[in-house]
């Protein structure tokens, strides 16, 4: 898994290193390790938030919340989904003020509202 993360990082594309710790979370918690799904996603949260990538960070605190529920952190399980539900709503109310026919760019990041919601899990 380290080396995988170390040639993410390699490429020095931010977005390539959060998408690689996502993946490296998501296997972490399928393999029966759900404090290093912590550790990735955590991380991975909080790039994908620097960046604005919204649907990409509504994804990772997801994982999150699950990785702490098999943790047995119940408080950290749900202050991640509460987050969720936070950026979901700011993801429709931003959604619902834009004209149907708003530019859809490639990337996410780009297109996506900004993450501005400043929660605690980052």
């Amino acid at each position: 898994m380290q080396r995988a993360l170390h040639l993410a990082g390699a490429v020095g594309q931010p977005l390539t290193e959060a998408r690689a710790l996502f993946g490296l979370s998501e296997l972490a918690l399928t393999s029966g390790d759900p404090g290093q799904a912590v550790v990735f996603g955590q991380r991975a949260s909080e790039v994908f938030h620097s960046m604005g990538a919204l649907l990409d960070d509504m994804r990772a605190l997801t994982l999150l919340s699950e990785a702490y529920a098999a943790l047995g952190d119940t408080d950290a399980a749900t202050a991640a989904s509460a987050e969720v539900a936070v950026l979901s709503g700011k993801l429709m109310a931003d959604a619902s003020r834009r004209p149907p026919e708003a530019d859809v760019r490639r990337h996410p990041a780009e297109s996506a509202p900004s993450c501005q919601s400043g929660h605690g899990l980052h």
